[in-house]
């Protein structure tokens, strides 16, 4: 199982320090959406990231960049998926170009894991618990379900949404194969690394 970092859709004081020391302190993949934010903020916060970590982040947009610097991986996005014939051969084409590139996309309802069979590495499902920075945004399933839609899933499914320790451990019971850390690290912009330590350390011990 892995434990991944989603960054905040906006502008955080101090993000950049953290997510190196997050990197430092073992983080293995980190998810870069912002689109709230302009091209050359994007690609500021890239090339003040080290090479030697950049392997390890998957954009969101602007996928060109992950090319240009060299990233570990792109997420297709809904405004992506519009057009389905041309994203399959587009998918084909990066698995045949580009081996060891990471390609994943996000789901919120269940059907969608079975009949998207394009050969993603994961697939986000959200919301999985209550948001814990969003207000309205409230857990869309079952447990029945998501086990029952988990053995038939051909992707490994990472659990998105209010994921936060003390939730680890079902979500490993539901079956999935990993979860995706947002506003637990960045709802507060306290000990945001410290957060993320502890996180990682309760992981591996599941």
């Amino acid at each position: 199982m892995e434990l991944v970092l989603v960054s905040s859709p906006r502008k955080k004081e101090g993000e950049i320090v953290d997510i190196i020391k997050m990197f430092e302190a073992g983080l293995e993949r980190f998810h870069l959406r912002k689109p709230g934010v302009s091209k050359k903020y994007l690609q500021e916060l890239i090339e003040q990231i080290p090479h030697q970590y950049r392997k390890r982040i998957v954009i969101h947009s602007n996928h060109d960049y992950a090319f240009r610097y060299e990233l570990g991986g792109i997420h297709i996005s809904k405004k992506h998926r519009k057009k389905p014939f041309r994203l399959r051969l587009k998918i084909m084409w990066y698995r045949f170009r580009y081996p060891n590139l990471i390609i994943t996309r996000s789901c919120h309802k269940l059907g969608d894991l079975l009949s998207d069979r394009n050969p993603y590495n994961y697939v986000f499902l959200s919301p999985i618990y209550d948001s814990i920075t969003v207000n309205n945004l409230s857990a869309n399933f079952n447990s029945r379900g998501l086990m029952h839609t988990m053995k038939q899933c051909p992707h490994r499914v990472y659990a998105m949404g209010g994921v936060q320790p003390k939730k680890f451990q079902e979500i490993a019971d539901l079956g999935f194969s990993g979860a995706a850390l947002l506003g637990h690290i960045w709802g507060t912009p306290e000990n945001r690394v410290e957060r993320f330590q502890e996180c990682r350390e309760k992981w591996q011990n599941i």
